[in-house]
């Protein structure tokens, strides 16, 4: 093509071990005299896990508009073939009393195998600079990602920590002394899957962050730096979005509020010395 346009493209086969903390035969208790009732699990390990195993595929078209300026547009796609999922068996008896309830009622969660499943979007990216030394950067991605529902306890048919719509906004200012970037970061809801205790399947609600970082160059050996972490103080609000059949504790059902974190803004004051 010409030389300020560019068109990619790959395929490959790809493969992942699975997490060695879910191959552990031993058992573990979690919620046992923690004076928290009905929170009791025993989680189990697998041994027979088998790997993650993915055939992806994308192809791009970027254009160069300039030496210092991309927009590029990219369509990807991986069909799933094995993927590590949770099992779990509510209201089990393993002969162990919790004093808490003085029931032996517990839920038995183990790893498994999972089979079927794809993930396909499309990426959008702009960025440029100036000469004056302002620069930005926008990205934008849809993907859409389906798994059978049947392989999760919440009986949604997403994989785990994967939204529809996530959006990247940067402006940035950059000279030989100082150093300035204004970070705009969201995504849509996602699913978050754990042990099933009071924070196991649950839905994470969209959420957002602006984030600032600058340094100024006192020297060509100090450096004074300011940041700002979740300036606007977000809340992280997540969600039991189960259907009401699933085998899941009530809490994790019908929208109940599972879990609920305040925003805090961090600030960051600091000093870099180079020798």
């Amino acid at each position: 093509m010409r030389d300020n346009l560019l068109l990619r493209a790959a395929a490959a086969k790809v493969i992942s071990r699975p997490n060695y903390d879910d191959m552990f035969a031993s058992s573990a208790l979690s919620g046992f005299a923690d004076g928290l009732p009905s929170n009791e699990v025993v989680d189990k390990g697998n041994i027979g896990l088998k790997p993650f195993k993915a055939t992806q595929a994308e192809i791009g078209l970027e254009w160069y508009f300039n030496s210092e300026s991309l927009a590029a547009a990219t369509y990807f796609v991986k069909h799933i073939s094995s993927f590590v999922t949770s099992e779990q068996l509510l209201d089990q008896s393993i002969g162990i009393v919790d004093p808490d309830t003085g029931e032996d009622n517990w839920t038995v969660s183990t790893k498994k195998n999972g089979s079927g499943g794809y993930i396909q979007g499309v990426e959008l990216q702009l960025q440029s600079n100036f000469e004056t030394g302002l620069g930005y950067a926008v990205n934008y991605t849809f993907s859409d990602s389906s798994a059978p529902a049947h392989y999760y306890p919440d009986q949604i048919g997403v994989f785990s920590d994967s939204s529809k719509h996530t959006v990247n906004l940067v402006s940035y200012y950059e000279t030989d002394a100082f150093f300035a970037r204004l970070a705009y970061n969201w995504r849509s809801e996602y699913m978050i899957r754990e042990l099933p205790g009071y924070y196991g399947n649950r839905e994470h609600q969209d959420y957002a962050t602006v984030d600032l970082s600058s340094a100024y160059h006192v020297t060509d050996y100090l450096a004074v730096t300011f940041e700002v972490v979740n300036l606007f103080a977000e809340d992280s609000i997540q969600l039991g979005v189960a259907s009401q059949s699933a085998d899941v504790k009530p809490e994790f059902k019908n929208n109940y509020p599972v879990f609920s974190a305040k925003g805090e803004a961090r600030y960051k004051l600091g000093v870099a010395l180079r020798f």
